[in-house]
């Protein structure tokens, strides 16, 4: 087995792997190469690291595209297990006090205080080329982050779109996704492969354990 990190000089070699549960994580420059669904089974990404992982938000502020992590291990080893739709996972990656944002359109969490639907609609943001300015700017300041693929070790569209996980479930394949692209944002994208890398975006969580 191979990993692809872009931080180690000559590891830029793909791994391969398309088990929703096995935990995987990436760090390291991402690639702009344009995923595009009719490329299959290359989707126009790049098996090697490209040259940065600054990407700037729409107000020019630079960040990193960060790690990449697929479901599995942004949720602590729990989310490749799950099946049913619009279950919360028990834990994430996130540190004491923070978690991954509810997510989905339906469920017990939804719409509570830590979730996409609620931060999305306490700063009005909509999916429109607007809306992708509001979440791409200070106080949210989203970026597009790029995506790693596992299942053919490629990366993609850093600087186009990128992902955010949610902590909800929706089938054994796939995750409730927070999607971004510099025309659009979906708060309640259904794309979201388990096996896919994509970053994460925490919440704070002032009551340990609870929920709401």
């Amino acid at each position: 087995m191979f990993f692809i990190d872009g931080t180690v000089a000559n590891t830029n070699t793909k791994v391969v792997d398309d088990n929703a549960k096995h935990d995987r994580t990436y760090y390291g420059n991402g690639c702009p190469n344009v995923f595009d669904i009719e490329d299959y089974p290359d989707y126009g990404g790049s098996s090697v690291a490209c040259s940065t992982n600054i990407i700037q938000t729409a107000d020019t502020e630079n960040q990193e595209n960060g790690t990449y992590y697929n479901f599995h291990a942004a949720t602590s080893g729990l989310g490749g297990d799950y099946t049913s739709n619009y279950r919360d996972t028990a834990d994430t990656f996130c540190p004491l006090g923070w978690q991954l944002p509810y997510g989905g359109t339906g469920g017990d969490y939804y719409d509570k205080s830590r979730s996409v639907t609620y931060l999305f609609n306490t700063y009005t943001i909509t999916a429109d080329p607007q809306g992708s300015i509001k979440a791409r700017s200070y106080p949210m300041s989203m970026i597009a982050t790029g995506m790693y693929f596992w299942q053919n070790g490629q990366l993609y569209n850093q600087g186009v779109s990128g992902g955010f996980w949610t902590s909800t479930n929706e089938n054994s394949n796939r995750a409730w996704l927070i999607s971004i692209a510099i025309t659009s944002v979906d708060p309640k994208n259904t794309d979201g492969n388990k096996v896919a890398g994509y970053a994460l975006r925490c919440v704070f969580h002032r009551r340990h354990g609870g929920r709401n």
